[in-house]
């Protein structure tokens, strides 16, 4: 086996690897971002705790409960503190508190949680902006 390894799972599921496997997550605005669901959205975490090795990091780009925008839309149907539809597209998103993200990834430690107002999209050259919109966070998990 090579350094890396390229597997296509659900990062709320079963995924396959043992306790304490990985030095480092990278989540941009990915799972962290589009799980509306509360249980799987836990499992997701759990695996996150998991699957990294004492010592090691998870850096995480995600939408703050502060964030003051103007591309959401209020859904009644919605009925979680900080679920939203994006209006481009209805895309559904989960917006943190500094404390939901602390209670989800309990077993870890804040390296740094600060809140930020732009980035460029992973696909294509567009900034993307939301004044106080984001938290950019590293956790880490103890030695």
């Amino acid at each position: 086996k090579g350094i890396v390894q390229i597997i296509k799972a659900t990062a709320a599921g079963d995924l396959p690897f043992p306790n304490a496997h990985v030095d480092c997550i990278f989540d941009i605005m990915s799972a962290i971002t589009f799980i509306p669901d509360e249980a799987v959205r836990v499992a997701y975490f759990n695996n996150v705790v998991r699957l990294l090795k004492p010592g090691g990091a998870y850096f995480f780009l995600a939408v703050s409960n502060l964030a003051v925008f103007n591309d959401k839309v209020v859904d009644s149907t919605l009925d979680e503190p900080g679920l939203f539809k994006r209006k481009f597209d209805n895309m559904i998103e989960k917006a943190y508190s500094a404390d939901e993200l602390k209670r989800y990834l309990a077993g870890l430690s804040v390296c740094c949680l600060d809140v930020v107002s732009e980035h460029t999209r992973a696909f294509g050259d567009e900034k993307f902006e939301r004044e106080n919109g984001f938290w950019f966070g590293c956790f880490t998990k103890e030695s």
